[in-house]
């Protein structure tokens, strides 16, 4: 998680399908042929509320929290 923070990386994953399907997947994505809908953007200090926005199932997309 450090490294995540102090080389302000993005982390991008998913639970469902192979890792094949993964990199295949992200290669859209980095290709711009794939564009992934997100629904809301909380910050760290907001986590309780994304998490209770994700457990709802409301949501039309991603729910991300954002590390400053």
């Amino acid at each position: 998680l450090s490294l995540l923070f102090w080389n302000e990386q993005t982390h991008i994953g998913t639970t469902m399908g192979s890792l094949q399907d993964f990199k295949e997947m992200m290669e859209h994505v980095f290709n711009g042929k794939l564009t992934p809908i997100v629904d809301s953007v909380y910050p760290l200090e907001k986590a309780r509320e994304a998490y209770e926005r994700y457990e709802k199932g409301e949501q039309f997309g991603k729910v991300v929290l954002k590390v400053k």
